[in-house]
């Protein structure tokens, strides 16, 4: 099970991005105030029959990071003794020293800017790496090719423009087939 904590003030409608994957017992939380932008209600109609709630919060400072703070040590508490993951949905990297507190106490807990983004790199992610990351690691030649090449996952927005820019850059088709191969479960959410 897997708790999406979204700060929709901070990402709109972009942060649903991928709600067509969630499953039945996934569970998402929608942050808003009447600072948010309207929700795209085609988002009620998409999101795979996962658990979907809306949390209005005062307009305040902060108080939507605060909120959401809250909710998922609330969340952690409650869910202590099963194996759930719990994401927060933000462009907004003030969120990371919480993701870190929690992880250290060996809770699965990350921060991404949309359901379908696989994890942003944060600081202290750094020493671990990346599944993708420690996977282009075996076929690259160095640090600098793989984050040229996960740069260029982020940067391209359908696939024939990823295998174009992976030939471009290395100038070889076996070895940007090879990355190929290995991007590809990374990119199902690129046409």
């Amino acid at each position: 099970m897997t708790y999406y904590l979204i700060d929709y003030e901070n990402t709109s409608s972009k942060g649903l991005k991928g709600c067509r994957k969630l499953k039945k017992c996934d569970r998402v939380y929608i942050f808003f105030s009447e600072n948010a932008s309207k929700i795209n209600l085609d988002f009620f109609t998409s999101h795979n029959k996962a658990k979907v709630s809306a949390i209005k919060v005062p307009v305040k400072k902060q108080s939507l990071d605060m909120h959401i703070a809250s909710y998922i040590g609330y969340l952690i508490g409650k869910n202590k003794k099963s194996d759930c993951e719990f994401v927060i949905i933000s462009k907004d990297n003030d969120y990371d020293n919480i993701i870190e507190f929690w992880r250290k106490k060996k809770y699965k807990v990350e921060r991404r800017e949309t359901i379908s983004d696989k994890t942003i790199a944060n600081e202290y992610d750094k020493p671990e790496y990346s599944i993708l990351e420690v996977e282009l690691f075996k076929i690259l030649d160095n640090q600098e090719e793989t984050e040229e090449v996960i740069e260029i996952i982020e940067k391209c927005t359908s696939k024939v423009a990823i295998n174009n820019s992976l030939m471009h850059k290395f100038k070889d088709s076996r070895k940007a087939g090879a990355i190929y191969n290995v991007i590809k479960p990374y990119i199902t959410d690129k046409t």
